[in-house]
């Protein structure tokens, strides 16, 4: 047995859980989409493709006078969603000592990859957040594309054990 110390972990309160948290953000979110809505777009969940895509637009066309397409509930005011889940991730790692730095030995593939998850989300509008919010909104197209999906998860997960154990 190793006799070496351990490094406590920093204990925080039940009300500062992840679980706790996003239930709050959750009634938040939900209160102010009540007050802000928009019917033409129901399902617009919280999809990272989707809110990153509508900041960047925002900011761009408010600094730069651009009339880049953004959805229609972020004409008046930024979408924050990604970045609020960026900072709230971090600062929860650090609340929790879970935050650890490490150098990425390529920072190429990781883009590319990255670039083309957003993009694929984006072009077929596959975020599974959504496409939950559609199936439960009756959308027989959100229902076919969440199956399409279910499939191409499954199939993907079969190819990659595969590829893994030749």
């Amino acid at each position: 047995m190793n006799d070496q110390k351990l490094t406590p972990r920093i204990s925080a309160p039940p009300l500062c859980s992840g679980l706790a948290g996003g239930g709050l953000i959750a009634i938040v979110a939900v209160t102010m989409s009540s007050l802000v809505s928009d019917s033409a777009n129901d399902a617009y969940g919280i999809c990272m493709a989707c809110h990153g895509r509508d900041l960047l637009g925002w900011l761009l066309n408010s600094w730069l006078g651009l009339k880049l397409h953004i959805s229609s509930q972020f004409t008046f005011y930024p979408a924050m969603t990604s970045l609020g889940v960026l900072v709230g991730a971090h600062f929860s790692a650090r609340l929790r000592a879970e935050y650890r730095r490490h150098r990425s030995a390529g920072l190429i593939k990781p883009f590319i990859l990255g670039t083309a998850v957003m993009v694929s989300a984006l072009i077929a509008g596959g975020c599974a957040t959504r496409l939950a919010l559609r199936v439960a909104a009756f959308d027989i197209t959100g229902a076919t594309a969440f199956v399409a999906m279910t499939v191409a998860v499954a199939l993907t997960t079969l190819a990659v054990r595969w590829w893994a154990m030749r």
